[in-house]
Order: structure tokens, then sequence, then C-alpha cells
């Protein structure tokens, strides 16, 4: 690939949809997710690379075999990618998702990866982004799973309820039993706790460099009280 610009002109001819946003560029949706035979290519392994250090630093991370195959994981597991491309061509945020159903037949968006350029942090990216997928799928549900209470609030603003909520004690039934399906069926969390919504040592280990804090000192107060971040404890927020 001669530039970046090649790279994302690239995308974009393949894209399932685009949108622009003034402060934030370029929406690119890749559904489905490019094969293998891309990810082999030049230009998959420029976009992996650049994928690649943007997990880096969102989860302050130096490079790692253990970090370079979750991203793997990650992008190769999932269905659809949405990428944001600013105005120099650099990807400053990617988004990887399934949509999938219950057992009711509703429909669930499954936020499976965010990452967020901490430089870019303050455009409100991950909200912009989530609303842009919520109202192109208009799924029942919209669900991921998160160490991160800046994510969690960014999911916040998106729906009109969230779950598990730190004024809520016992979520609705129908949540708590959505929350099991996706635990249990989809992601195969061992240890879960359908009421708190958690998966105790789901991770194994902290997955950020640097612990991420909350603005809002409820939010980490709470975040912290249910979380044993070094355990590796996760949240799945419907």
């Amino acid at each position: 690939m001669e530039n970046k610009k090649d790279l994302r002109e690239l995308l974009e001819s393949h894209a399932a949809a685009i949108a622009r946003e003034n402060r934030i560029g370029t929406l690119i949706l890749c559904s489905p997710i490019p094969n293998l035979s891309f990810w082999g290519s030049d230009q998959g392994k420029t976009l992996f690379e650049m994928l690649y250090i943007l997990t880096q630093k969102g989860f302050v991370q130096k490079p790692s075999i253990r970090l370079e195959e979750d991203t793997k994981n990650h992008v190769f597991g999932a269905e659809s990618m949405c990428l944001v491309v600013d105005h120099r061509d650099e990807v400053v945020s990617y988004f990887v998702f399934n949509v999938w159903k219950d057992t009711l037949g509703n429909k669930i968006l499954y936020l499976s990866g965010v990452m967020v350029d901490p430089r870019h942090q303050g455009l409100n990216i991950a909200m912009k982004v989530t609303n842009y997928l919520n109202n192109l799928y208009k799924p029942r549900f919209l669900a991921m799973r998160t160490q991160n209470p800046i994510i969690y609030q960014s999911v916040a603003k998106v729906g009109k309820q969230i779950f598990p909520h730190m004024l809520v004690d016992d979520p609705p039934n129908e949540i708590k039993k959505l929350g099991e399906f996706m635990a249990k069926d989809k992601l195969h969390m061992s240890d879960y706790d359908s009421k708190k919504m958690i998966g105790r040592g789901t991770y194994g280990h902290c997955l950020y460099g640097e612990e991420p804090i909350s603005r809002n000192e409820m939010i980490e107060k709470w975040f912290k009280s249910i979380i044993n971040l070094q355990r590796g404890d996760a949240m799945i927020v419907i």
C-alpha cells in the first residue's frame, strides 16, 4: 500500500455502509468482517497493525504476544467491524460486534470490542458510534462485557435503561435471563453472578496497564465495590 489514504479508499470501496461525522471523521462499516485472506494481504497486515497499536494505546499496554493474540481473537472472531478514520486517514477507533438473537427471538447488538485512541476520548466517539450502530441495526437490546467504567458511562448515554445499575439491587428477571443466556451460551463464562451481572475471574487478569478511572465519582466507587480487576472480573452490560 502506498499510504493510509489508499487503505481507507480500499475499505470504503468494500464497506457495507459509510457515514461522515464532522467532529470525529468517517465511520466505515465492514459487515461481514473481511475474511482471513484479506488479513494475510499487505493491506490487511497494515490495517491489523493499526488496530494492534490502537489496542496498545487503549489498554495502556506494551506490545506482547498475549495482547496481540487477544486483539486477533477479538477482531477475527467478530461478525462485523466499524472503523473511525480521521481527516489524516488514521484509524482512531474500532468497534467489533455481533448481532445475536436470544431464545425468544429478541435481537441483541453485542459489542465485543470497543477501542478509542486516548487522544480522541473527549469527542464522545464511543457514544456516537454506538448510537450509529443502534440506529442501523435497531436491536431490542444493546450489550457488552467490560472492566471499564468509562465505557460503561458511554453505553449508559445511549440506552433508555442500563443494567446492572448502582441504584438497582436486583435487575428485572428478563434482564437476568438475558445475561445468563449471554454468559453461558455465548461467552462461556464459568462463574457468573446473574444478580450482579459479574463474571468472576473471566479474564484472569486486569486487561489494562493503568486502571481506567471514571470522572463520575459515584460510578467509580460502585465499580470498585463489585469488580475485582486484579482477579479479572468482567461485567455484562445490557
